[in-house]
C-alpha cells in the first residue's frame, strides 16, 4: 500500500517478488488507469507470468483480449524501450521503422540499410531511446504517460536502462523496485546490481522492504544454499 514514496523490494528466491508486483498493480488500481500503469521486467515468460496472475486475480477466463486491451505496459524492458523508438523514428533520422537484430548483417552500407530495411542492434536500442530522451518535448511525451512504475529484476537491469526509467519518473518518486542482488545473472549483458547498492543516492528518502522467506523450497535445499 505504499505509495508516496520510491522504494525498493529486496527479495529473495521464492519469497514471493512476483506476487507483490501483481498485488502493488491491484492495488494502485484504486488510483490509476492500468494503461498509466508500467510494469517492466527481463523476459518474455515473466511478461506472461505477471499478465496471467493479474487475469486470474481479476477472475478473467480467457484474458487475452483484455490484456491486449486494457494492460497495455507490462512488457520487458527491451521491448517497451523499442516501441518508443517505433513511434519517434523520424527523430532519430530513420526513414522506416528500423528492425532489431542480434547478429552482423552483411551487404549493408554504413548505416545498416539493406534496400528499404534498417537494422539496429539491441544495445542499439537503448542508445536510441537515450538520444530521443535528450529532446525535453519527447521525454516529457513518455514521462507524462505513466503515473506508476513497478520495476522488476532490478539485478539485472543495466545503468542506462535505469537512467531512463528515472527519466520517466521524473523525480516524482512514484516508483518501485524489486530485486535481489544474489540473483543477479546478466552481468555479461550489462546488467549491475550496483543499481540496488545505490538506491537510497538517488532516493534519499526512498523505502527499502526485505523479504527473507523462502516459500518455494524445502528446508533442506534453503539450508543448503545458506
Amino acid at each position: 500500500k505504499e505509495t508516496n514514496s520510491p522504494h525498493l523490494l529486496l527479495a529473495g528466491a521464492g519469497s514471493g517478488k512476483t506476487k507483490i508486483i501483481v498485488d502493488k498493480f491491484l492495488y494502485l488500481l484504486n488510483f490509476f488507469s492500468a494503461d498509466s500503469i508500467l510494469v517492466l521486467t527481463f523476459t518474455n515468460n515473466a511478461v506472461d507470468e505477471i499478465k496471467r496472475r493479474i487475469a486470474k486475480r481479476m477472475n478473467i477466463g480467457r484474458y487475452s483480449k483484455f490484456i491486449n486491451d486494457k494492460i497495455l505496459n507490462i512488457s520487458t524492458y527491451h521491448s517497451f524501450f523499442y516501441s518508443i523508438i517505433k513511434e519517434f523514428y523520424i527523430e532519430l533520422g530513420y526513414k522506416s521503422v528500423p528492425m532489431v537484430c542480434d547478429t552482423k548483417i552483411y551487404q549493408c552500407n554504413i548505416n545498416n540499410e539493406c534496400g528499404d530495411t534498417i537494422y539496429i542492434y539491441y544495445d542499439d536500442i537503448i542508445l536510441n531511446v537515450i538520444k530521443l530522451f535528450q529532446k525535453d518535448n519527447i521525454a516529457n511525451e513518455i514521462s507524462s504517460r505513466y503515473k506508476y512504475i513497478l520495476v522488476d529484476e532490478y539485478q539485472d537491469l543495466d545503468f542506462l536502462s535505469d537512467y531512463l526509467i528515472k527519466k520517466i519518473d521524473a523525480g516524482r518518486g512514484k516508483i518501485m523496485y524489486a530485486g535481489d542482488d544474489d540473483q543477479s545473472i546478466y552481468g555479461y549483458n550489462g546488467g549491475d546490481f550496483f543499481n540496488i547498492l545505490t538506491f537510497d543516492l538517488f532516493f534519499p528518502f526512498g523505502k527499502v522492504f526485505v523479504f527473507q522467506n523462502n516459500y518455494r523450497s524445502l528446508p533442506t535445499v534453503v539450508e543448503f544454499c545458506n
